[in-house]
Formats: C-alpha cells, sequence, structure tokens
C-alpha cells in the first residue's frame, strides 16, 4: 500500500507539473542585450562621405577575419560631433547616426559600438570655466540623453584637449557626471537592451588618480602613444620618447593607484599619420616623404615600434585592456599649420594590416 502512495503521488506531482507549464502565461520576448565593456582593441572611425561607411565595415570585417582572438578589433570609436561649451546646441555630426547604423547592420560579431565627443578648450572652450556644477551636470544630461537614445551605441569617448590647467576641475566634474549617468537609468543609459549601463573611455595624455577616479569603476584611460616628441624627429627618437612618457606619465600613475580603485587603461598607436609621426607631406596630388616610416615590415616605423613597446611595457599590469588604432579615414591628417600628411588611414599602406592582424 505504502509504495502504491508513492506511486500514486508521483504521478499526481508530473500531471500537476504538465498543468502548470501548459497554463503559464507565454515567456517574454527575450531583448538582446548590448555589448558595453571594451574587451580588446579599438580604432577610431571618421567617415566623411556616406561611401565611406561600407568600406569601413568591410575592413573591420576583414581584418577580423584574418586575426586570432586576441588580435581582434573589439570596439569602434565613431565620430560624433563637438562639444559646445559656448551654450549653443550639440550639434552631431551629419554622419554620425549613419555610421552608427552602417556598423550595425554589418553585424561584426563580437564588436561594439562608442561615441566620439571632442572639444578643443583651446579655441572656444573658456566659457566652460565659468560653468557651474549644475551648468556641466546639464549639458552631461544632454549628451548622454542623445546618444543612449540610439540602443547601438555601447559607450562615449571623450577627447576634451587639453586635460590640464586651467580646465581640470571642469573637466573631472565631467568626467564624474559622465560615468555616473552612463551607469544610471535617469537619462535612458542603463535599460533593458544595456542593464549594466554604457561604457566610458578617455582620452589624456597626463594621467592622475584624480582622472581615473573620475572615469568610474567602469571607465577606461586611454593614453596616446603619439605626438610623443615636439617636431617630427626619427622612428628611435619616437621610441624613447615614448618609453619614457608611457613609463613615467601613465605606468607610474597606474602603479601607485589606491587598491581597490579601477586603472583600467589603453594605448593609442599611431596606424596613420599624427601631428608628429608621419610617412609624408601632401602637395597637391604628390606625396613627399619625410623620410620616416609609418609602417615597414623590414626597418624602424612608427607602428610597429608602438606596438612592440606596447607589449613589453604592459607586462604585468592587469588593467591593460588593449590599444586603440589611430585611424580608419579616407581624408588626410590636418597637421599644425594645416598641412596634409599620409597615410590618411591605418590600412593605407600595404602590409600593414597583414602585420597588425599578427602582432596587435
Amino acid at each position: 500500500m505504502k509504495t502504491q502512495l508513492i506511486a500514486l503521488l508521483l504521478v499526481s506531482c508530473i500531471i500537476s507539473a504538465i498543468l502548470d507549464g501548459a497554463l503559464a502565461a507565454p515567456a517574454k520576448k527575450k531583448i538582446k542585450k548590448g555589448g558595453s565593456t571594451i574587451i580588446g582593441h579599438a580604432i577610431y572611425v571618421y567617415a566623411e562621405m556616406a561611401s565611406d561607411i561600407p568600406v569601413f565595415t568591410k575592413q573591420i570585417k576583414d581584418f577580423n577575419a584574418g586575426a586570432s582572438a586576441e588580435h581582434q578589433l573589439r570596439t569602434v570609436i565613431v565620430y560624433a560631433g563637438e562639444v559646445p561649451f559656448d551654450g549653443s546646441k550639440f550639434e552631431p555630426h551629419e554622419l554620425f547616426s549613419s555610421t552608427v547604423k552602417g556598423f550595425h547592420n554589418a553585424k561584426l560579431p563580437g564588436v561594439t559600438i562608442h561615441a566620439n565627443l571632442d572639444a578643443d578648450l583651446g579655441d572656444g572652450g573658456d566659457p566652460i570655466l565659468k560653468w557651474s556644477n549644475s551648468k556641466i551636470d546639464s549639458q552631461v544630461k544632454m549628451l548622454c540623453k542623445f546618444i543612449c537614445a540610439d540602443p547601438n551605441v555601447s559607450g562615449i569617448h571623450l577627447d576634451l584637449e587639453p586635460f590640464d590647467v586651467p580646465y581640470t576641475t571642469k573637466l573631472l566634474r565631467f568626467y564624474t557626471t559622465m560615468s555616473s549617468q552612463l551607469r544610471g537609468s535617469e537619462t535612458g543609459c542603463r535599460n533593458a537592451a544595456h542593464p549594466d549601463g554604457r561604457e566610458i573611455t578617455g582620452y589624456v595624455d597626463n594621467p592622475s588618480a584624480a582622472v581615473f577616479k573620475a572615469l568610474g569603476p567602469k571607465g577606461t584611460l586611454i593614453w596616446p602613444g603619439y605626438d610623443c616628441t615636439r617636431s617630427p624627429s626619427s622612428v628611435e627618437a619616437y621610441s624613447k620618447a615614448f618609453r619614457d612618457s608611457m613609463t613615467n606619465n601613465l605606468l607610474d600613475v597606474v602603479k601607485n593607484m589606491p587598491a581597490g580603485q579601477n586603472a583600467k587603461f589603453m594605448i593609442a598607436v599611431p596606424a596613420a599619420a599624427t601631428d608628429i609621426e608621419y610617412q609624408h607631406t601632401v602637395k597637391g596630388k604628390q606625396l613627399v616623404a619625410s623620410g620616416r616610416k609609418q609602417f615597414s615590415a623590414t626597418g624602424p616605423s612608427y607602428i610597429t615600434t608602438a606596438v612592440n613597446n606596447v607589449h613589453e611595457l604592459v607586462k604585468g599590469y592587469d588593467g591593460y585592456a588593449g590599444m586603440v588604432l589611430w585611424k580608419l579615414s579616407r581624408f588626410y591628417t590636418i597637421g599644425s599649420g594645416g598641412k596634409k600628411l599620409a597615410p590618411a588611414g591605418a590600412f593605407d599602406i600595404p602590409g600593414e594590416r597583414d602585420w597588425l592582424k599578427k602582432n596587435l
């Protein structure tokens, strides 16, 4: 009898479970969660014409297809526009939304999209010096609300230069508020698609513990490993300046960070012409050799030197998150004095892309 009762109870439980499943409300449609945290290397992207967008998406797709996981590009930092400090309304770059849409529709596995907001404080940025904290907060919230309205954008990159006196205090407030807003729901940055909020990265050439604190628990500092000398120099001189600056201005700060405080960082490297490191000047339709190489598979070059230096110097630093390639573009870099510099894009020189696939 005891055995029969147990059998009856088991049958009853099974029937009950089946009925519960049949009568249960239909499962809610799963919301696709967007990624936000940078988990590898990144690249700056500047589209100037609509026709640039499919070219860039194909370049990233082809790069990642030929690179192993540790060398792939994981984040595209798309130019979104200039932050206004004169009281005017933020006007996004005319191709920002189209570029984001293009990269999203390209369905590049494991690649997230960040919005690049920049400003030259030395050229029209002085009004921020008179801004109250509440005005800074208001500006940041407006920017976050606009950027986070696009579910395909997983973070904001700030390039507000110079991050130095007299702007330091105001920029620390700007960064702190931005970090907080991107992690919160007030401006829509944390939502069903992004349950952990969005990422913040900041381009800063003179890091400090205060900057890392302002970036918050999820933020990443991007240190520029270019324009390391005051004027164009040999690759050997660049390498020495790079190593000295990275060690003294970045790694010594990271090494002495308080225990438990975030100190995640990335290194931007000159895969294309910068103001100081370039292979050619452009005069009319002619390229005039500078005597130095942006890339060379057989001799000294800016990008190979930078990448190799990074790999050597970051050993033992848990906060290292990858490199950022400067830049993907089809237009020449405009240097000081308005001079045009080449190469325009990171993959313009034959052999550079294949080398980076194996060494980034």
